[in-house]
């Protein structure tokens, strides 16, 4: 899936393009956990914003952020993700409702994540 192709999935808006193909998705705010399980191509529903996301999505090679219920990226997280080249999703919608979104969008496609 591309950024375009999830943002319009998800009611919103790209706020940061990213050029890696969505394979699956991963949902959670706890770092550590994220860090732990975090997979390449995987969309990453987060309330977190700050830099440190962006760190972890680079380190596993992700896809996408998407931020629900509305929320910003930090700025210094938003210039990291341009320079490391990480999409960030802005959407409207809470979160459960973005998870459940991504979940069906992939639930007949083999991905990773689930």
């Amino acid at each position: 899936m591309r950024m375009d192709e999830l943002a319009q999935l998800l009611e919103g808006r790209v706020a940061c393009p990213g050029a890696r193909e969505i394979t699956g998705g991963i949902v959670g705010d706890l770092l550590s956990h994220i860090m732990a399980h975090g997979q390449s191509g995987q969309a990453w529903v987060t309330v977190q914003k700050h830099i440190n996301v962006i760190a972890i999505a680079v380190l596993h090679d992700m896809a996408a952020i998407v931020l629900p219920e509305g929320l910003l990226p930090e700025p210094e997280a938003l210039e990291k993700a341009k320079a490391e080249g990480v999409g960030i999703i802005l959407s409207p919608l809470p979160a459960f409702v973005c998870c459940g979104r991504l979940y069906r969008a992939f639930d007949n496609r083999e991905h990773r994540g689930a």
